[in-house]
């Protein structure tokens, strides 16, 4: 069963198109849900309103050579201080980290309580080296282990006064609802992202919309810092293919090498990853990651999957193996989770945790996963279906994530509806050294000229702006003393 409402125009008016879309009842209940709690922190009282003369701060600290704030950064860190709701966007080298970095400084020096977060458990590392703090995933800031409110009877999100949340572009609809609705009254969200990248993988497009809501205070930062590291020519040619202009070959750490067909490019994607690169950067092939496209056809994510496993895990009689639905899992694979799971492991395991195959055991029927983050989780035999192999990866399965080496294998058999300007945008800003682009040179033209977007039906902006008055009974409070919103 749908439900079907109007869809509505985002041009700042209150008209709405005469077309419908339709909904699922749960979809269209979270979308309320989220408009709710947005209007709700963006109308609540500040818990860090006399905390700091926040201005003079910021003042004495732009005043440092150290510091070295644009006035975007200084932009963006005042608004996060002093709105109880606000969002951070620009591409790769513009100064996110600096900014963030300079916030948490701030926040911390003034006695406030900071908690950070992102999607994914690769990208909560990486917050958590670039500010200096804890960071964990938003599904563990939500719904924090059993075990951590035994005695600590409150939990991260009642005590804190900042929540900073980075990769916001990778909130789906019920993630953003959660994340939203547990947020205390007077605390500060501040959502970090691209708003160029990819989409997230599940429904909505929370980021845009919440972009497309004019009195929502936002810093987009503009001005390109990293021209001169080691990484330079990747932000220069992801501003290009942003732009809807070829990257260029840099000796330096972006390779382009053209290829005339699809088999040519798989084989080639082997040699580098199992020899050549590891032989000429000292490194190992686990600093490389190849970044598809798409799953199917030649050169794709299960293709190269199966040929990657043969020559970096062959199977061996000393190496136990299961196979389940035709795929062989063995031990040392790379693997990758692929659904939510909050009972799997003594903290959950979520959708995008990447790890290694430690243990298989042919007699209990089951394997063990050892993951990024040192945790390790159990997976009866039957339940394979949420891992993949992961020495490829498709793009989409990339966010928040980041890697020393990516290599983007382009064929024009991905057709149209994935060889896209940001899915390309995507894949070249999750590499941090080098950058390989190797294939046929129509597909990655393609991709660079196709700045069509899949049209998302929501309504969330809309539902912001004008809102029908309906307010959320909270239900008693759980376990950990947090209300849950209806």
């Amino acid at each position: 069963m749908t439900e079907t409402l109007p869809l509505p125009v985002l041009d700042g008016t209150d008209a709405l198109a005469d077309i419908e879309i339709a909904m699922l009842p749960y979809r269209n209940r979270e979308e309320k849900l989220l408009a709710f709690h947005v209007r709700r922190l963006l109308a609540s009282t500040s818990v860090l309103d006399g905390l700091a003369p926040w201005r003079d701060r910021l003042a004495s600290l732009r005043g440092r050579d150290t510091a070295g704030l644009t006035d975007e950064q200084h932009q963006a860190v005042l608004t996060a201080l002093t709105r109880s709701f606000s969002v951070l966007t620009g591409g790769p080298g513009c100064g996110k980290t600096h900014a963030l970095q300079t916030l948490v400084e701030l926040a911390d020096e003034a006695g406030a309580v900071v908690a950070l977060a992102a999607p994914t458990g690769k990208a909560a590392k990486r917050l958590e080296e670039t500010c200096g703090q804890l960071a964990m995933t938003v599904h563990r800031l939500i719904r924090p282990p059993a075990g951590d409110s035994l005695f600590d009877h409150a939990s991260v999100l009642e005590t804190a006064d900042l929540v900073i949340v980075d990769e916001a572009s990778m909130l789906d609809l019920a993630l953003a609802h959660r994340l939203f609705a547990g947020v205390r009254e007077g605390c500060h969200l501040l959502l970090v992202g691209d708003v160029d990248q990819l989409p997230s993988v599940g429904p909505g497009r929370v980021l845009r919309d919440l972009l497309d809501v004019e009195h929502i205070p936002r810093t987009r930062l503009t001005k390109v810092f990293r021209q001169h590291d080691s990484g330079a020519s990747i932000v220069v040619n992801a501003h290009r293919i942003l732009r809807g202009e070829l990257p260029r070959d840099d000796p330096a750490a972006f390779w382009i090498r053209p290829l005339p067909s699809a088999e040519h490019t798989a084989q080639r994607v082997v040699e580098l990853v199992c020899e050549l690169m590891p032989r000429h950067f000292a490194i190992h092939p686990e600093d490389i990651q190849v970044l598809c496209p798409g799953k199917k056809n030649i050169a794709g994510m299960t293709d190269l999957n199966l040929r990657l496993q043969q020559h970096l895990n062959p199977p061996a009689k000393a190496k136990p193996e299961h196979y389940h639905g035709g795929t062989a899992f063995r031990i040392g694979d790379r693997v990758q989770q692929v659904r939510n799971n909050p009972h799997r492991g003594e903290n959950g395991v979520f959708n995008g945790s990447s790890g290694t195959i430690t243990t298989i055991d042919v007699d209990t029927h089951q394997l063990s996963v050892t993951f990024q983050d040192g945790e390790t989780a159990t997976y009866p035999f039957t339940d394979l279906d949420e891992l993949v192999h992961a020495y490829a990866l498709t793009v989409h399965r990339s966010q928040g994530s980041e890697y020393p080496y990516v290599i983007v294998p382009m064929v024009s058999a991905a057709g149209m509806m994935l060889l896209q300007r940001n899915l390309l945008y995507t894949a070249v800003t999750r590499a941090r050294k080098g950058v390989m682009l190797i294939g046929q040179s129509e597909a990655a033209e393609r991709a660079i000229a196709n700045n069509r977007t899949h049209r998302r039906n929501t309504a969330l902006a809309h539902r912001i702006t004008h809102a029908d008055g309906a307010v959320p009974v909270p239900r008693p409070p759980m376990s950990s003393g947090q209300l849950a919103w209806e």
